[in-house]
């Protein structure tokens, strides 16, 4: 099915003409896929938010939003490139006031004015799409309690600096009230954040698990409220960054880029690994070469060791092995016995949509089964002689 076919679902909210793009996901449940809502969800909302004009907000109104909308740490890395003086952030803004943008050409306003920063262009990477967000540009998606915004993805044929892959656009935050505020979780974040839910004796897995699946596969977040906050905001940062990465796999046609699949990859191994007593932030590296890092940088490490733990859980228990490989077994490419990466692909082919909205309660309970049995056999998975996480570990860090 090509990404056009989606018009059978309907589109939620106020529709693109009107003033704030937001999407409810109660609206696609049960009817659509997460890949299918995003795809229709995409052009509608995601591609024409590129180019929507505002005016720039003035510095105590950005700041007020800041404060008011933002998660403190948000904040403060901004306010960190001018030195901690919150005047200073003021003033930059106040002097591009009134001036006509839009979220994909907000950064070149932005960094011309920022030059009482300590690195204007790195001020400018954050400033742009919080002050988009602050003028209501940006799609917001309610998953349940969650409260996620994207801004600033590049829409087909934008023009773009040379420099600029489109693919290296755009932001998403999560916020999961009144826990937490807005904030743009990188992926060493996420990684610490979820090593706590799915370490030795975590008892969350099933309902962590349970509620990324169910948004995967019919866009259900009935169980969301329920949730305890640190799961909660965990879920939230999955959502926000796993949309990003799709809608970036999007601009593809679904060909290149396909970085949800990573993170979804890293989440369920990492309940293996983070069982184990693993350090599940090692999933996340420097490339090689160049300046790119992130979870997809140890792809070929983490279906190494997910091949060999899923034939070692094969052997501990083939009933939760079987109840999902049934399931997904259409999910076509070559996994070479790694169910989670098989997984990743099934629920991201648009040919197979139809078969997981189907399916959906199954698909969920079987691969949240899976995840948990991982987890609670880590140690015996060790015993067969599996290594407890990947070799390849990042040479540097970033914040």
């Amino acid at each position: 099915m090509p990404i056009t076919a989606t018009n059978s679902v309907p589109i939620p909210a106020n529709g693109p003409a009107g003033p704030v793009f937001d999407v409810d996901i109660a609206s696609f449940t049960g009817q659509a896929t997460f890949l299918d809502m995003l795809l229709k969800v995409k052009p509608m909302y995601i591609d024409q938010d590129f180019n929507r004009s505002f005016q720039v907000i003035d510095g105590a109104t950005y700041i007020a939003a800041l404060n008011a909308d933002f998660d403190p740490s948000v904040v403060s890395k901004i306010l960190s490139h001018f030195g901690g003086d919150q005047n200073k952030l003021q003033q930059a803004i106040d002097s591009i006031k009134g001036q006509t943008t839009t979220p994909g050409t907000v950064f070149d306003v932005i960094v011309k004015a920022a030059s009482s920063a300590d690195d204007a262009s790195k001020a400018a990477e954050l400033l742009a799409p919080t002050l988009s967000l602050a003028a209501n540009m940006g799609t917001t998606i309610h998953f349940g309690s969650i409260i996620v915004k994207e801004v600033g993805y590049a829409s087909p044929n934008a023009k773009l600096p040379a420099a600029v892959q489109p693919e290296m656009t755009g932001r998403g935050y999560a916020s999961e009230l009144p826990a937490r505020k807005l904030l743009d979780a990188s992926d060493d974040y996420y990684l610490s954040e979820i090593k706590q839910i799915l370490g030795p004796g975590g008892t969350n897995l099933n309902s962590f698990f349970g509620a990324i699946l169910d948004v995967l596969t019919q866009c259900g977040a009935t169980n969301i409220g329920a949730l305890s906050d640190p799961v909660r905001e965990s879920v939230g940062d999955f959502l926000a960054v796993y949309f990003a990465e799709t809608d970036r796999n999007a601009m593809s046609g679904l060909q290149q880029h396909s970085w949800q699949k990573d993170l979804l990859h890293a989440t369920c191994l990492g309940g293996y690994v983070a069982g184990a007593g693993g350090d599940i932030t090692r999933f996340w590296a420097m490339a090689t070469s160049g300046s790119r890092s992130g979870i997809g940088e140890t792809r070929e490490a983490r279906q190494q060791l997910s091949t060999q733990v899923c034939k070692a859980m094969a052997k501990i228990n083939p009933a939760v092995c079987s109840a999902l490989q049934g399931l997904i077994a259409g999910a076509g490419g070559a996994s070479g016995g790694d169910l989670i990466q098989q997984l990743a692909d099934y629920l991201n082919n648009p040919n197979s949509s139809a078969t997981v909205l189907a399916n959906a309660d199954k698909i969920s309970t079987a691969a949240t089964a899976f995840m948990v049995a991982i987890h609670d056999n880590a140690s015996l998975i060790v015993k067969s002689g599996v290594p407890s996480n990947i070799t390849s570990a990042p040479a540097v860090r970033v914040a």
